[in-house]
């Protein structure tokens, strides 16, 4: 059994795929994103009713065809019929980056001691976002966001104060 991990384990008992919990789904989701979130003061605890990864991992559900009991509030059985975790996983990453992008305030500033340039982060963010749509467009064949001629139009989720 070399090479089985926990996670093998828990994704395959017997040879069955099981459902993914929403906490798993926050805590893959808070591995890949969890620095930027910190930028704009998400919450960073992947507790099963993180507010602030409830809409991207909402809106992942949705683009595979499932509608949440409550689009405010995705619980353990709306994920109980999916059946390509990385999908939703990787549909879900791109809404949640997007939502950090909607909520980075951080602009150049200047002061006498020098210059810091936070807008670079923005902008690299929106590299990686235009690269997650493309990487997501050829794995699985979709378009991951509302792409209008050419232009990307962004729906963000504002942090709640």
């Amino acid at each position: 059994m070399a090479g089985v991990t926990a996670c093998h384990v828990l994704f395959f008992y017997l040879g069955k795929k099981m459902a993914l919990t929403r906490a798993q789904i926050e805590s893959v989701l808070l591995s890949r994103c969890k620095r930027r979130m910190e930028l704009v003061g998400f919450n960073i605890v992947a507790s099963g009713n993180n507010t602030d990864l409830n809409d991207p991992i909402s809106t992942a559900l949705q683009l595979v065809g499932i509608t949440p009991t409550n689009i405010a509030c995705v619980v353990d059985g709306d994920l109980a019929t999916i059946t390509d975790h990385s999908k939703l996983i990787d549909l879900a990453e791109i809404r949640l980056l997007e939502n950090i992008l909607g909520n980075f305030d951080l602009v150049t500033l200047q002061a006498a001691s020098g210059t810091e340039h936070f807008s670079d982060g923005a902008n690299a963010l929106e590299k990686i976002i235009a690269r997650k749509h493309a990487e997501i467009e050829k794995k699985y064949g979709i378009g991951a966001g509302l792409t209008v001629s050419g232009k990307r139009k962004f729906n963000f989720q504002a942090k709640a104060s």
